[in-house]
């Protein structure tokens, strides 16, 4: 049986006409981490993290509001919204890669270099793609080929090696000749996605979500 909220949500939810290119979303319960909305005639469970639906992703979610990620465009729905949103498609190729902070302020992210799988943490401050020397051995980086250079890490200086990674890509976002440095290091330290990649494409900061857009060379902080 349907709970007294969704009971609630459904009877406030009024009947709104858009064009035909566009969906009708609708927030007919709204729980921790979950929202279940209606997309047009169709219901969907959406989960942070989840898979998307209809080109929507849900990005944050508690009983008063989601966050949902359609194109470039972040939306808040509540139930007290009722008549929804009006939502453009937009092409796979367009639409941003969205990446929320998480819990330890950080923005991470899965990807491949040379076509093999990495994870990343994005950081502006990086002026090169940086990894140790233990990825890039588990990579098949051969960063020996170029002289040793001195690299100021944290408060110190150590070894390293600059060198290029034939690709690197984070979902749709693949560039090929990335310059980047390798730095003597154990597992444990990340690698850090650097402006050799980011200065490439369009990124934007809106509440705690890192979008990653088509290829532009600027990088903008929203509200």
């Amino acid at each position: 049986m349907p709970s007294p909220t969704l009971l609630a949500a459904l009877a406030v939810c009024a009947c709104w006409s858009a064009p035909a290119s566009s969906d009708q979303v609708y927030a007919l319960a709204l729980h921790k981490d979950r929202a279940f909305l209606k997309i047009n005639d169709q219901q969907h469970i959406f989960r942070v993290g989840g898979e998307s639906h209809a080109g929507l992703k849900l990005l944050a979610a508690d009983a008063s509001s989601a966050l949902v990620l359609q194109g470039d465009r972040l939306v808040r729905l509540t139930l007290a919204d009722g008549v929804g949103m009006q939502v453009a498609r937009t092409p796979p190729n367009e639409a941003p890669i969205s990446v929320p902070q998480d819990q330890d302020g950080l923005f991470s992210v899965g990807g491949q270099i040379n076509g093999r799988p990495a994870n990343f943490i994005i950081d502006t401050g990086a002026n090169h793609v940086s990894l140790t020397t233990h990825h890039a051995d588990r990579l098949g980086i051969r960063y020996t080929r170029s002289e040793p250079i001195s690299v100021k890490t944290a408060g110190s200086l150590t070894v390293g090696y600059s060198t290029t990674l034939d690709s690197v890509s984070v979902g749709s976002r693949r560039l090929r000749n990335v310059s980047a440095t390798v730095i003597n290091g154990s597992k444990d330290l990340p690698i850090l996605l650097g402006m050799t990649f980011l200065e490439n494409f369009q990124m934007e900061l809106r509440d705690g979500v890192v979008l990653l857009g088509p290829r532009a060379r600027n990088f903008t902080q929203g509200g």
